[in-house]
């Protein structure tokens, strides 16, 4: 059983070893975050997707890790999976694309946790919440989604930022009614499924 077990360990060794890009996962301190933005081209009827990888720990700033991105688009009018892929993204930022697709979709990230990784939106162009566009994703996923990861992680996000809208609306008695609308909607959809 000794022998088995020392097997096993030179086997990984030489793995880790040669894997290159994927090999520096058992080297790396931290968790990569991911960072996403997207684009759907009614012209082209194109989809775009871009995805930023970063270490915050301060030796592995330099580390590009090999990711495995499960992808899926949903129509966005139906909810049906009409694509579905396994991304390999293997660069600090990468582009991929999506063609031959007539309606607009719902992009559905990190299916079956398919990577230990933080993901996150893009949101530069946003005061550090999630836009409206965000959370009109969200809440399509919770209602429609059928990859049990991300039903459940939307509704979490979703969750989120209904409660911090309803602080904001008492602080502010400002209208965040549309956001927990559709906190509600989606809640009100996995109620009656």
């Amino acid at each position: 059983e000794v022998v088995a077990e020392d097997d096993e360990a030179s086997t990984l060794k030489k793995f880790v070893q040669n894997s290159g890009q994927f090999g520096c996962w058992f080297s790396t301190a931290g968790t990569p975050v991911v960072t996403y933005s997207y684009s759907y081209d009614c012209s082209k009827q194109a989809f775009s997707l871009t995805l930023s990888q970063s270490l915050t720990h301060v030796n592995s700033s330099n580390v590009v890790l090999y990711i495995p991105m499960a992808v899926g688009l949903l129509d966005s009018k139906s909810g049906q999976v009409v694509e579905a892929t396994v991304l390999h993204f293997t660069q600090q930022q990468q582009i991929f694309q999506f063609e031959n697709l007539p309606n607009p979709v719902v992009l559905s990230i990190l299916r079956d946790f398919s990577a230990p990784v933080i993901l996150q939106p893009d949101v530069s162009s946003q005061e550090n919440s999630p836009g409206e566009e965000e959370c009109e994703r969200l809440a399509f996923l919770a209602t429609y989604e059928t990859d049990g990861f991300n039903r459940w992680e939307a509704m979490q996000q979703l969750y989120t930022v209904g409660i911090f809208a309803l602080m904001e609306q008492q602080e502010k008695s400002s209208s965040s009614e549309s956001i927990v609308a559709k906190v509600l909607d989606a809640f009100k959809s996995i109620l009656l499924e």
